[in-house]
């Protein structure tokens, strides 16, 4: 919660003072713009945010024709407007327009999480639960019944697997609750946040598939960034099961070492003892045996183990189709094929001072706007590239993403001419990229008198890993991209991954990222929404299946699966 925020317990105390102040907000609000306290830019404007505390908010002068923006009030009268209304929002049925979202309403069939009595409910210990699903623009996907079952069901096995047992005692025995059917999987993070972000979602379908309680490691930095999904039970291992990292230091407890014993095993004839710990790990620096994860003899195996790690920097999730069982449940689940969205929608919800932050750079910066526009470059080498900055204006312009330039520039810029209002928000470590594109729209006319607004919330330069006030600021910053209705990606990128999945937005990806010149097509929209599975198996042999059993041609041997365009790995082909 910023500093300064009313609590929102007493603000329902009085429901009528309530009112009264959010109308006064407003009223104040519409005074402050009438007066002229508030300058939107007249061409383009810009905001970073370069202060450790997340309630500041800060504009850039860059020259005569773009002017400073200063929303700092506007966000304390926004703020005290959205927390008495937000708390509308709740089950049976969001109401959306309460948030200032015109015309959307949010049915119960459509919500992945249940309306609960008021001793149990959520909300008010996770905002962005239910509010979230009200910005995301992408309205045509929804929920099959199938899937709110099975969550259902999952959500009640979780706390009977949960609650009142010595997990860390079974851990350590490798045992699980007597006359139970509870088995587990221990997600454990690896590299940066789009990384975990990915992985977390493809360990909670592979327990939704596999019937295990989906656990996460005590040592992960998202416990600080995501709230508990699960109604009544918590999702966090406790404090003393180890990291996959420590598992993984005993050679009889990684994934590819077991399949190398059972393969001598069964050769010899002897019977395949099974160990109560196992490492499961997909990673770019995976061995070749561990891709036999998804082969069908070797499910079988795992699911005699009670206690699993899931160790993985990738989305794994595209090769659960070339397990038959799982492909029937998938396509059962998920009839539209979009996986990451719905499991992402339901799994992952930024805790509330994230949450705040993202509300408060929409409401300055895109609330307003006819169209928004997410362009997510990755810095791989962390150094500036000019040729990046071309990039990015060619690829807009391109495909209509961003104003087309006059001819000649206007002789006197007028803010009521009733062209579009773009707003831009630019996710990268370098300020640069952002700073070029407002040089451009500053300095130039455009044919149809747009305005252009440009957001670059934070650049932090370089990735700082395992740092929470930079993993804060990079989920809100997913989560605003995922806001947007239109989103240029870079390839490979799984922070980019995570936006366009949950939007449900094919993005257009650029083409030749960092080539050292700007090709031609500059980009192309890619041919799925959700995120890449990029160290997948392909033409790969299952010999637990059977000597002539495998994985054929990865790209064509399923209507569900193809080559991601412009990027490595394989993905979902939505319908």
């Amino acid at each position: 919660m910023v500093d300064g925020s009313p609590a929102v317990g007493s603000l329902f105390t009085i429901p009528v003072l309530c009112a009264v102040l959010s109308g006064l907000a407003w009223f104040f609000l519409a005074l402050s713009f009438y007066r002229g306290d508030f300058a939107i830019s007249k061409q383009s404007s810009i905001a970073y945010d370069q202060e450790q505390t997340e309630a500041r908010i800060s504009g850039l002068s860059w020259n005569e024709n773009t002017t400073l923006v200063n929303f700092e009030n506007f966000k304390e009268l926004r703020t005290l407007g959205s927390i008495w209304l937000t708390a509308l929002v709740l089950p049976p049925s969001a109401d959306c327009t309460v948030l200032g979202l015109k015309d959307k309403i949010i049915l119960p069939a459509n919500q992945y999480h249940p309306a609960m009595a008021k001793e149990e409910n959520m909300q008010s210990k996770c905002r962005s639960r239910y509010e979230q699903h009200c910005f995301w623009q992408a309205s045509d996907y929804k929920p099959s019944p199938e899937f709110l079952d099975v969550l259902r069901e999952y959500e009640k096995y979780h706390r009977d697997c949960v609650q009142g047992h010595d997990l860390l005692d079974l851990n350590d025995r490798g045992s699980v609750p007597k006359n139970t059917s509870c088995k587990y999987v221990i997600w454990s993070d690896m590299d940066g946040n789009g990384n975990q972000l990915i992985s977390l979602v493809s360990a909670f379908l592979y327990g939704l598939m596999t019937g295990r309680v989906l656990l996460m490691t005590p040592k992960a930095q998202l416990q600080y960034m995501l709230c508990e999904p699960f109604p009544f039970s918590s999702w966090l291992a406790p404090e003393g099961i180890p990291h996959a990292s420590e598992r993984y230091e005993t050679p009889e407890e990684r994934h590819s070492v077991f399949y190398e014993q059972a393969l001598q095993n069964k050769s010899d004839g002897k019977p395949i003892v099974t160990p109560k710990h196992l490492v499961v790990m997909n990673s770019h620096w995976i061995q070749p045996d561990d891709l036999r994860f998804f082969c069908q003899g070797e499910q079988k195996l795992l699911d005699q183990i009670p206690w699993l790690y899931f160790w993985s920097n990738n989305y794994i999730a595209p090769g659960y189709y070339f397990l038959p069982n799982f492909r029937t449940k998938l396509n059962k689940w998920f009839p539209d094929r979009a996986l990451f969205l719905h499991a992402g929608r339901y799994l992952l919800s930024p805790r509330d001072e994230i949450w705040e932050r993202v509300l408060r750079f929409y409401y300055a910066y895109l609330d307003f706007a006819d169209r928004r526009v997410g362009i997510q470059v990755r810095s791989w080498d962390g150094n500036y590239d000019p040729v990046i900055s071309e990039h990015i204006m060619s690829c807009g312009w391109r495909w209509g993403l961003l104003p087309k330039l006059a001819d000649t520039k206007s002789e006197e810029f007028r803010d009521d001419s009733g062209g579009e209002r773009i707003s831009v928000v630019v996710t990268s470590l370098r300020r640069e990229y952002a700073e070029g594109i407002v040089e451009v729209f500053a300095n130039n006319g455009t044919v149809g008198h747009e305005t252009v607004t440009v957001l670059n919330p934070s650049s932090e330069g370089y990735q700082m890993f395992g740092q929470i006030d930079h993993d804060r600021k990079a989920i809100s910053e997913i989560w605003l991209l995922s806001f947007t209705e239109q989103i240029i990606s870079t390839p490979k990128s799984t922070f980019g991954y995570v936006a366009h999945g949950l939007a449900g937005r094919k993005p257009f990806v650029f083409n030749k990222f960092g080539g050292g010149e700007v090709p031609d097509p500059p980009c192309l929209e890619s041919n799925m929404p959700g995120p890449c599975f990029i160290n997948h198996p392909h033409n790969m042999l299952c010999p637990l299946d059977g000597p002539s059993d495998g994985i054929g041609d990865s790209f064509t041997v399923l209507p569900e699966v193809r080559h991601c365009l412009l990027q490595w790995g394989i993905g979902v082909v939505e319908r």
